[in-house]
């Protein structure tokens, strides 16, 4: 489970976790997104759906 705060990949974009919210209608808890490249735009993405295509960030070092 990812923070508020880390950064990840999401799809294809890098995105900064800016919060996390809890859905009463469905009973479910969300990733608030938002890519680094437009900051304007905020995406929801559930937490528990594994075809969410969230994936952590790869550093340099880790690559290497």
């Amino acid at each position: 489970m990812y923070k508020v705060d880390d950064y990840i990949v999401y799809r294809k974009d890098v995105c900064k976790i800016v919060g996390i919210k809890h859905n009463d209608l469905n009973n479910k808890d969300y990733y608030i997104l938002v890519p680094v490249s437009d900051e304007s735009l905020k995406i929801d993405v559930p937490i528990d759906n594994e075809k969410s295509n969230l994936r952590s960030l790869v550093s340099k070092k880790e690559i290497e």
